[in-house]
């Protein structure tokens, strides 16, 4: 998870704008059908993207 997101920042020298959900950062962020630290890696392709959030804003909903 880190790959995606805060260590992305950080090579790219965003982390202080974006990489992590903090007061002052833009919102950009998905919502999964499930907790991809709760189920098993082989099962991980079966999750979907519930909703799309772009500096806050939601920008796609299934």
């Amino acid at each position: 998870m880190k790959a995606y997101t805060i260590n992305s920042a950080y090579v790219m020298r965003q982390e202080n704008k974006v990489g992590t959900l903090e007061v002052g950062k833009e919102a950009d962020f998905i919502v999964l059908s499930q907790n991809l630290f709760d189920i098993p890696t082989n099962q991980i392709n079966q999750t979907q993207v519930l909703e799309t959030y772009l500096k806050g804003e939601l920008i796609y909903e299934q």
